[in-house]
């Protein structure tokens, strides 16, 4: 395979990561409570978005996964809206279009296990369960990376995880099942 031909595991493994980042943005970092981040910890989240959402998204997908993750960790800053505490992506299963090089198209499916909450002391709640979804991609070789230029996302069934489900502040976390269900 040439240096200028992508390699389909690449590429696959790119938008997979790219899926991933997506849902664990909103896992806080360690340390960081909903709600009453000070503004360092509000500056140091907003960049680590940043960073984080350069290496995988560029023009207006870049820019429309920027804009509301940003929202939402100025939002987080101050008020304990809604955020994930779990993330698992699994069965990641993708097919690689190399017709439409040199931009290349993606679809698939996945199942990503996810807990969420929102609120905080006798006010947090939380769900979760696994989720399946199905996606179509495409990518752009910038500056030697293949980032996500387009992303759509479909939802299919959610299956939910009673152990997730919480109230009144009840820490409990539960770890997805072996099979990702």
């Amino acid at each position: 395979m040439s240096p200028q031909t992508p390699d389909p595991v690449v590429v696959a493994g790119r938008v997979s990561q790219a899926i991933d980042l997506d849902y664990r943005q909103s896992v806080l970092p360690s340390g960081y409570v909903a709600g009453g981040l000070s503004d360092v910890q509000r500056q140091a989240l907003r960049k680590r978005i940043v960073d984080a959402y350069e290496g995988y998204y560029t023009g207006d997908q870049l820019h429309q996964r920027l804009t509301a993750m940003l929202a939402w960790a100025d939002e987080i800053a101050g008020a304990p809206n809604l955020r994930s505490t779990a993330v698992t992506l699994s069965s990641f299963k993708s097919q690689v279009d190399m017709a439409s090089f040199p931009v290349l198209s993606v679809t698939g499916s996945y199942d990503v296990f996810l807990v969420n909450e929102r609120g905080s002391g006798v006010s947090l709640s939380s769900w979760g369960g696994t989720l399946s979804m199905t996606f179509a991609a495409n990518l752009e070789r910038v500056g030697g990376a293949w980032l996500v230029s387009n992303l759509t996302q479909w939802q299919g069934n959610f299956v939910p995880d009673p152990s997730a489900r919480r109230t009144g502040g009840v820490d409990r976390v539960p770890s997805p099942s072996p099979s990702g269900k």
